[in-house]
């Protein structure tokens, strides 16, 4: 009898010990998110549905194998809400970049690798020891020195990079954000596991119709609007890939945030820096209509110089780009380093038109979310 109560304490005593197993917060049916957010009416016209473990894998298809798989990730993504269960706070993403994992499928990859003293270098791949709500899917704002506040959604195989995006819990305090630092939404690490995505059906639909088919069918409507902001690596092919993609609400060059190849197709044409921003757009416009074969004429060059000797962190690399050319009167744009150095150079003064050239794009989201006038994160 004795023995038999000491074996039910103990038994009592071992399940105290036994840890708590992690459980996920449930989560609102979406229709009830998008009631509590002061933009139902223009949300209320899409419909939306979880992200699932089919989805999950589909956003981690192998590159080699599907090399559409750059643009199935950025269309899937585009148009989806982010919903914190712990906090009640969402947004809606408008834009989305794609970037590789690996040098030979993108150029422009975060660096990985081994550090001074043996130390590895921060990475964003997901962790595969932690509590993550998706498999090998995660979002989390990436506090980059250079590039500030980045929000990415993470996979195994690339990195979705946001590029706009709209608070939906709050209408104050600028709900809207455009650029590669996003301000107004932040996940923790910690906080990883209380995010849910929910997924745009069309983008969906138009996502899993493009696994399997050739890139040239899949990008056969779209345009320079499609290439991500960069500012290096202009001869690299990959750099012009059309992996930046628009959700259904702000699919149309009044709402998408621009880049360094669209802010030359939009403002007056005027001011120093113009004759930079319509080189750019030119040489993206070259690239996507001739790939490997693009080349950037002399005239072109020296049309937009006339604009740009009042600045001279825009004359200096424009002078130079024109002596490349020696008795041509065009250069090829694809492989030519020559050519790369100077236009990074002048990628830098690109910064503040594009910040311009954004600011008009945040009028025109207020009126389509019918937002009183507000800034920009």
């Amino acid at each position: 009898m004795i023995n038999k109560s000491i074996a039910e304490a103990e038994d009592k005593l071992s399940l105290k010990k036994e840890p708590v197993a992690w459980k996920p917060l449930p989560v609102p049916e979406i229709a009830d998110i998008i009631k509590k957010t002061p933009f139902a009416e223009v949300l209320g016209t899409r419909c939306y549905k979880k992200l699932s473990k089919k989805r999950c894998t589909q956003l981690n298809l192998n590159w080699t194998r599907h090399p559409e798989a750059r643009l199935v990730a950025s269309h899937m993504l585009a148009g989806a809400i982010l919903y914190n269960v712990q906090t009640g706070e969402a947004i809606l993403v408008n834009e989305v970049e794609t970037y590789g994992r690996g040098r030979i499928h993108d150029s422009h990859r975060e660096q990985s690798g081994v550090a001074k003293d043996n130390i590895p270098m921060p990475t964003s791949m997901p962790s595969t020891t932690g509590k993550d709500y998706y498999k090998d899917v995660h979002p989390v704002t990436y506090d980059s020195k250079q590039d500030g506040k980045r929000l990415q959604i993470r996979t195994k195989t690339c990195d979705m990079l946001i590029t706009s995006c709209v608070r939906l819990d709050r209408t104050s305090k600028a709900p809207f954000s455009l650029g590669g630092a996003t301000l107004n939404f932040e996940i923790l690490e910690a906080e990883v596991h209380n995010i849910r995505i929910f997924l745009d059906s069309e983008q969906v639909e138009a996502a899993k119709e493009m696994i399997g088919k050739p890139i040239s069918e899949i990008t056969e409507n779209m345009g320079i609007e499609c290439m991500r902001q960069i500012k290096s690596k202009f001869d690299k092919l990959d750099t012009y890939d059309l992996s930046r993609c628009s959700g259904p609400l702000t699919a149309t060059f009044l709402h998408r945030p621009h880049t360094i190849f669209t802010v030359g197709d939009q403002g007056k044409n005027e001011g120093p820096s113009h004759g930079a921003r319509r080189v750019f757009f030119k040489i993206g416009e070259a690239v996507l209509l001739h790939h490997d074969n693009a080349e950037l004429c002399l005239d072109e060059v020296k049309k937009n110089m006339q604009m740009c000797q009042t600045a001279k962190d825009i004359c200096v690399p424009f002078n130079a780009i024109a002596k490349l050319f020696g008795s041509k009167t065009k250069i090829t744009i694809i492989g030519n380093a020559g050519l790369d150095e100077q236009l990074t150079k002048l990628s830098s003064a690109m910064s503040k038109p594009i910040r311009e050239a954004n600011k008009k794009v945040v009028v025109q989201l207020q009126a389509l979310f019918g937002v009183a006038t507000v800034k920009a994160a």
